[in-house]
């Protein structure tokens, strides 16, 4: 009796369902080579026109320690000497970066005359952003009142510019300290704006604590 030969299924080797293959890869990049090259192209001629018509700017950085409210400052430890026994001690800190992005500090900061090279005597940043931009006078100007609300209207779009793109204000949670940094064409015109702000909100928590002291 002949015995049937048993037969066993061939295993055919099939790749894995998540396997790279290379050489695929390589052939799809292969295949699309111009238009990776054009993309690339595009990539770097673009970064090398905004890097040579983008307007250099330099950094004007100030560190300022949180204000607060209470006996700790100067003009509370004056009052209590005098007898102003309900001046407490507080924790309140002080808003600095609001003052700081305020409006009222950044239309000062536009209206105020500065010493700005290329520049025949102290100007505001009007006249400043008005050259280095090339800002012509408008045309509907046709008197003196038309001429000051121009100007005005300048110094309030301008204010905003300086607030949102040009003073930038950081916290650090740890240590308290509040850094500013001014961003201008011009160095010294960022130092010099970067101290008027170190003053400006110095003034600014002296007036109110004496304001706050007055009132007790």
């Amino acid at each position: 009796m002949v015995q049937p030969i048993q037969t066993q299924p061939i295993q055919t080797q099939t790749k894995p369902e998540h396997e790279i293959d290379l050489i695929e890869i390589i052939t799809v990049l292969w295949r699309a080579r111009k238009l990776i090259a054009i993309v690339i192209s595009v990539s770097l001629i673009s970064a090398i026109l905004y890097i040579l018509f983008t307007p250099k700017l330099y950094s004007g950085t100030i560190t300022l320690y949180p204000a607060q409210q209470g006996a700790s400052s100067p003009m509370a430890q004056m009052a209590k000497q005098m007898g102003m026994g309900r001046v407490s001690s507080g924790d309140t800190n002080y808003n600095i970066p609001d003052v700081v992005t305020s409006r009222t500090l950044s239309e000062q900061i536009v209206s105020h005359k500065w010493d700005i090279d290329g520049f025949d005597g102290k100007v505001d940043l009007v006249r400043y952003f008005d050259k280095i931009w090339e800002i012509e006078s408008s045309s509907n100007i046709n008197n003196k009142q038309d001429e000051i609300e121009f100007n005005q209207s300048k110094i309030y779009n301008y204010s905003q510019f300086i607030a949102k793109n040009r003073i930038s204000v950081n916290s650090n949670v740890k240590t308290g300290l509040i850094s500013v940094s001014v961003m201008m064409e011009n160095p010294k015109l960022a130092r010099d704006i970067a101290n008027f702000i170190s003053v400006f909100v110095s003034d600014w928590v002296n007036n109110t604590e004496k304001d706050r002291i007055i009132k007790i």
